[in-house]
């Protein structure tokens, strides 16, 4: 069970991390112009 959390927060982690490291280089969301 500990793995399985530990495996869940690790993801978690990383997929935040790529998610504002992109943040600057991707454009603007559709959500942007409204």
């Amino acid at each position: 069970m500990l793995k399985n959390n530990l495996a869940l927060l690790l993801i978690v982690v990383l997929a935040t991390i790529l998610r504002f490291y992109q943040l600057g280089q991707n454009p603007p969301s559709l959500d942007w112009d409204e």
